[in-house]
């Protein structure tokens, strides 16, 4: 079963359970596909796993930094809003890496491409690709900043 089959299978559940807040997270996220599919030009039930796993990380990011903002402008109960949608979306998305295993990874390839600043690109692109979607990019960076620095 595909991402997108399950979101439409979940939101039906959603609606007959009367979860307001899955049902309402789950259809923005319907939405965003489907928008981004009109983008491609293709059907949003064509569309592979990663690239909906990628859209469904940016708005996981946007929920984070709502809730952010929310909390530095006195709004609790909006940021609890927020977080809870991302908890939503984060059911959908691979389990992430610890710190340590990026951190291990990191290591890994800071050997064998070396310490130098300039190998801060190669080193990030290795790193991602390595983790396959399941590191945080904010973390990657932080862990490889410190190792080059």
């Amino acid at each position: 079963m595909t991402i997108v089959e399950q979101l439409t299978a979940d939101l039906k559940e959603a609606m007959r359970s009367g979860d307001v807040q899955r049902r309402d997270t789950v259809r923005s996220l319907i939405t965003m596909i489907k928008n981004e599919a009109i983008a491609q030009k293709i059907d949003s039930i064509q569309m592979d796993n990663a690239t909906v796993q990628a859209i469904m990380k940016r708005a996981k990011k946007q929920r984070d930094d709502a809730a952010a903002q929310y909390r530095d402008g006195g709004r609790p109960e909006l940021a609890a809003q927020e977080i809870a949608e991302a908890e939503i979306i984060a059911q959908y998305l691979p389990e992430q890496m610890s710190a340590t295993e990026v951190a291990q990874i990191v290591d890994e390839i800071v050997a064998t491409v070396g310490t130098e600043k300039a190998n801060f690109g190669i080193i990030m692109g290795r790193v991602m690709a390595q983790a396959q979607g399941r590191a945080d990019g904010a973390l990657v960076k932080r862990l490889v900043d410190e190792r080059l620095s």
